[in-house]
């Protein structure tokens, strides 16, 4: 990807995640799945993310968590399909020291965490 297509990408990114919380919600259960982003909402339960979609308020950080795990799937959507994009979040990745990106973005620390899953997006995108 060129710098300028990767910036492209990145505002792109940032866009989709400054949308309403339910039409995130939404999305991400298309491309991962309801248990997927109850995991990263910090819930057992499906119906909890469904009132989400809703427009329930989630507590505690969820919208943040879910936010940013918008912001890299919007990254990677960029070139790949969304069967990719969930596998990506699911499988241990070497940029993260094999940790998954589902796992640091719902238990990770937001400040740190954050920017090591966006930047191992945007180095799957350079391959």
């Amino acid at each position: 990807m060129t710098p300028a297509s990767l910036a492209a990408a990145n505002a792109r990114a940032e866009a989709s995640a400054l949308r309403a919380f339910p039409t995130i919600v939404h999305d991400l259960v298309s491309i991962l799945g309801v248990r997927a982003v109850g995991v990263l909402g910090g819930v057992s339960q499906s119906r909890m993310v469904s009132g989400w979609i809703g427009g329930t308020k989630p507590r505690g950080e969820a919208e943040s968590r879910l936010r940013l795990a918008m912001r890299a799937a919007s990254i990677l959507r960029e070139r790949l399909p969304d069967e990719a994009v969930r596998a990506w979040f699911l499988g241990s990745n070497h940029n993260l020291e094999d940790e998954t990106p589902l796992t640091l973005v719902a238990t990770g620390d937001l400040g740190t965490d954050s920017k090591r899953v966006l930047n191992a997006a945007r180095a799957t995108l350079s391959l």
